[in-house]
């Protein structure tokens, strides 16, 4: 109910674009760029680095006075020191560096994995496997804020919460299970972790009232790629899955809540063309008033500003996103129109959405709500009204297409391509010589 809540209160995007997975996807959250310029386009992206060049978000918060805070996953690299999220741009970090962590070892194939501030874990009751990550997590967020608000409190904050629900592996606590015990055994365990996100979300909001910073905050929720196949996350009506190219593999939910938005837009539906590399120059310029005048590292970026067009509901100033470009296989999108080419199609069976209904009436307030609540049960999922010629377009082949509009999509695939080509991986082979450190 609270994510459901929180949405219906501030302004949905439902035409929001991601990459089709976690490390393209975070790469251009971090740098405002496509990830065909970091070398994020490979279909095998284990061991994938964000460059040492690259000039992160954090490092652009922290150049405009923002104490930047980041909790949960990494998933940019970890060979050296200057590829931690302390060298990033990060105050304080506490997370996981690879992709994911099993819930209550907290290790990834074997290999703990589990850091402070660039240092390894060691504090008995947070490596205990009997504690689950989310719990962890969620209890560090919290210290973000309260430490923030005693002790930097004529400073800006930023917090790149970077959930580990509900992914890989599906670990929710008995109690949550107990819960979705209508559903099937794959389904069960990925309904306890939904309920367990929608009680995150909850705690962090009630953690801002708490310290009296919600009336000046900005909260964005949004995931990273389409559903997951192996359990019923989708994209319907959408074909496609996380790492696919179609359409359900790279739109995702996403919304933005915030005292800040005027009266008159909330509970919006924003319909606007929107991607991920967007966040980077909308963000700075909420935090500078729109004073940013872009990268203090001069590297171009992808995004867009989209401030402004949201809250007025205006014309999005996205025109095209540049979604995979590897060998003989391209995904371009030019306004309302997705250009394929040489990528596998792989049609995608409709499914129901996870949609549930509360136990019974769940008090707002704050007081009532931890994450154990077991007052607590909804599937936080809402049903966004997509753009009709986007639903032509990957559900079903138009007839109708723009001439020009291929013709630009195809002289954007054409730079691209060179840029790839001169940029074909993320991994350097050589340690930097830069200013962050090495180990």
């Amino acid at each position: 109910p609270t994510i459901d809540l929180l949405a219906s209160e501030g302004i949905k995007l439902s035409n929001y674009f991601t990459h089709d997975s976690c490390v393209p996807s975070r790469g251009a959250l971090m740098t405002g760029r496509f990830s065909i310029r970091l070398g994020f386009q490979e279909d095998e992206l284990f061991g994938a680095e964000l460059k040492t060049t690259e000039v992160t978000l954090a490092q652009e918060l922290k150049s405009a006075g923002y104490r930047t805070n980041h909790v949960g996953k990494w998933h940019l690299g970890y060979s050296s020191q200057s590829r931690l999220p302390s060298y990033r741009g990060f105050d304080y970090t506490y997370g996981y560096y690879n992709g994911y962590i099993d819930y209550y070892t907290k290790s990834f194939e074997g290999y703990f994995d589990l850091h402070e501030n660039g240092e390894v874990v060691t504090e008995a009751s947070e490596v205990s496997s009997d504690l689950h990550s989310a719990y962890l997590l969620q209890t560090k967020a919290e210290a973000v804020i309260s430490n923030h608000a005693e002790n930097y409190p004529d400073d800006p904050m930023f917090l790149y919460y970077a959930l580990q629900l509900t992914h890989f592996p599906y670990e929710p606590p008995a109690i949550y299970k107990e819960r979705c015990s209508s559903r099937d055994t794959t389904n069960r365990l990925f309904c306890g972790l939904t309920v367990m996100l929608d009680e995150v979300v909850a705690n962090l909001t009630c953690a801002l009232k708490q310290n009296d910073m919600s009336e000046n905050t900005v909260i964005i929720f949004a995931s990273d790629n389409g559903g997951a196949d192996e359990v019923t996350g989708n994209s319907v009506p959408f074909r496609g899955h996380k790492f696919s190219q179609n359409r359900g593999g790279i739109s995702a939910h996403a919304f933005i809540h915030s005292d800040l938005i005027p009266d008159s837009a909330k509970g919006m539906v924003y319909d606007g063309l929107m991607h991920v590399t967007d966040w980077l120059p909308t963000i700075m310029n909420i935090a500078t008033g729109g004073e940013w005048s872009g990268s203090y590292a001069g590297n171009d970026i992808d995004g867009v500003d989209m401030w402004d067009a949201i809250i007025n509901n205006e014309e999005s100033p996205k025109v095209e996103i540049v979604h995979y470009l590897f060998q003989d296989a391209a995904s371009i999108s030019y306004n309302n129109l997705k250009y394929d080419v040489g990528l596998v199609q792989k049609d995608y069976d409709s499914a129901d959405y996870l949609t549930g209904s509360s136990i019974r009436e769940v008090d707002h307030s704050c007081s009532e709500v931890s994450l154990m609540n077991d007052d607590v049960f909804v599937l936080p999922m809402y049903k966004t009204s997509h753009n009709i010629f986007n639903y032509i377009s990957n559900y079903r082949y138009t007839s109708i297409v723009s001439f020009l509009a291929i013709i630009s999509m195809l002289i954007t695939l054409s730079v691209f391509s060179k840029i790839r080509k001169s940029n074909r991986n993320g991994i350097e082979t050589t340690l930097p010589d830069d200013n962050y450190g090495t180990l």
